[in-house]
């Protein structure tokens, strides 16, 4: 949303009421750009999903001027998640200069894929699951186009399907602090060490609700043992009453007590297998 030497201000400040300000500051700008990455991703699945052909949409390119090109980077990668698909989210300036983020997905290499449309582009670069790019707005329709048939034949002309690798089935039992503790020594997480994805069978699903905007948040119950759990951007899936699940392991910490919190990754019913 800004320069980066504000937050640095505020981890240098020496003046706790000074730093107490730029933290505020810095607040509140965080809140703008959620709701701006809200609006930003609202619009673009409208248009995504109105065009998006499972059979033959093999990359996805979105742009629109007005479009922050702070924010586009984090909608890209909501997209790709939720459609599988290599995407580029471009925010176009009144000069027709666009500024994307792009998004990859296994199977396809990002940088690869752009080089073999940068006759379209000013510049890019990145690596094999995220990229930057720069692009005349004019030019993106045939980008578009020259990207789709790139990720085509990357896939063999076969359509990708979202793949969920899963570190190791666990009983629920073995879900405890000391195993958070071993997690977490493992960092830093990223590209090249990702963070585990642990998965359990059939706990049973005591209650769910809604937090946040479209969040699903589940009691859940396995044995003697209760978990919390939530599902970002999940609320609206349908939860059987017994579901095996695939998560990420945290440690959260409310008025100074420690609980166990499942983010899940996936979940499905447990007749399903």
């Amino acid at each position: 949303m800004s320069k980066s030497d504000r937050a640095l201000a505020c981890l240098m400040e020496s003046d706790p009421k000074q730093a107490l300000v730029i933290a505020r500051d810095l607040d509140a700008a965080n809140d703008e750009r959620k709701q701006i990455g809200l609006e930003i991703a609202v619009a673009a699945l409208e248009e995504i999903e109105a065009s998006f052909d499972a059979t033959d949409t093999f990359a996805i390119v979105a742009g629109r001027e007005g479009w922050h090109p702070g924010i586009v980077g984090i909608v890209a990668s909501r997209v790709a998640k939720r459609f599988h698909r290599p995407t580029v989210i471009i925010g176009i300036d009144q000069d027709g200069k666009g500024k994307g983020s792009c998004r990859g997905v296994p199977g396809f290499d990002l940088v690869a894929g752009l080089a073999q449309a940068d006759d379209y582009l000013i510049k890019y670069g990145g690596h094999k699951m995220a990229a930057g790019l720069e692009i005349d707005a004019e030019h993106i329709p045939a980008f578009r186009e020259r990207l789709n048939a790139v990720a085509k034949e990357m896939f063999g002309g076969v359509p990708p399907n979202p793949v969920l690798k899963i570190d190791s089935w666990l009983e629920t039992d073995d879900l405890t602090i000391d195993m958070v503790d071993a997690i977490e020594r493992l960092r830093p997480f990223g590209q090249g060490n990702a963070t585990p994805v642990w998965a359990c069978r059939d706990v049973v699903v005591e209650d769910t609700r809604e937090v946040g905007d479209g969040h699903l948040k589940l009691n859940l119950l396995s044995g003697e043992r209760a978990f919390k759990a939530i599902g970002f951007n999940m609320f609206e899936r349908e939860v059987p009453d017994r579901i095996d699940i695939a998560f990420e392991l945290k440690r959260n910490v409310y008025r100074g007590t420690t609980s166990l919190e499942l983010v899940l990754q996936d979940f499905r019913s447990s007749e399903a297998v």
